[in-house]
């Protein structure tokens, strides 16, 4: 799985990637015989009711950037690569916020944008919590890591807080016109056991950390090994050996 974040048109820093190479990284898999699938071919698998590709891998993007809508809608389209969005719910942009040109601004997409993605065949939209981002502390006076519990918590008290934020970020993609919030991918790749059952409860299909050190055995017939899957952050730095160092691990 691999993990991308901001696409722009130029060249930038750890979290983002230039069209040129994003586009370069999605021909390069192919090949090199890989397959892009999306994860909901992940978990038909899963469950037993399809195959998939002898070398398969999942395009993430985490967090929303209008640059997902702007500058990587018309590059899959044009590949046909199937890509997954995990959305921070909260940083929907409002209404009558127009994003400018200069692109060091980072605007986040539109529940529109979000709607027009969606529609495409090539696009899930799905979880990056509501407010567990680090955009603020949203729930407690507390510093929060991420969407750790705090030491002061205890079970029943986070799971609540965050079921909570669950329901808050599932509202916001469903009015986004996502009918189907089946994957979650964990702020800064930090996730406790409590926060897998409340996944699990709510019927999550999929989770996702940023450990790119985990290998991947996703086991047909075991949804379960669908969840804490690792990836492995991609930018304009990354190398084709890099690349490739990770992705034919066993």
């Amino acid at each position: 799985i691999l993990m991308f974040h901001d696409v722009k048109t130029y060249e930038g820093g750890t979290w983002s990637i230039s069209t040129e190479n994003f586009r370069n990284t999605l021909v390069f898999l192919t090949e090199n015989g890989y397959t892009p699938i999306s994860f909901g071919q992940l978990i038909n698998y899963a469950d037993g009711l399809s195959g998939i590709p002898e070398k398969p891998v999942c395009i993430t993007l985490d967090d929303g950037y209008f640059s997902n809508y702007r500058n990587v809608l018309p590059i899959i389209t044009e590949l046909n690569v199937p890509v997954t969005v995990f959305m921070t719910c909260k940083t929907v942009r409002q209404k009558g916020i127009i994003p400018s040109a200069d692109e060091s601004e980072l605007y986040k997409m539109s529940a529109a944008e979000l709607e027009i993605m969606e529609a495409s065949p090539l696009v899930e939209i799905q979880s990056h919590t509501y407010g567990l981002h680090g955009v603020n502390t949203t729930y407690s006076e507390a510093e929060r890591d991420f969407s750790l519990p705090l030491e002061t918590e205890n079970k029943d008290e986070y799971k609540k807080i965050f079921a909570k934020d669950c329901e808050l970020a599932e509202n916001v993609l469903a009015q986004a016109g996502v009918k189907s919030i089946t994957g979650f991918s964990y702020p800064g790749g930090k996730y406790h056991e409590w926060s897998e059952e409340v996944l699990w409860e709510r019927g999550y299909r999929v989770s996702i950390t940023s450990d790119a050190n985990h290998v991947n055995t996703v086991t047909k017939g075991n949804p379960k090994s669908l969840f804490l899957l690792g990836r492995m952050n991609v930018n304009d730095e990354t190398t084709e050996s890099q690349l490739l160092g990770y992705l034919e691990r066993k």
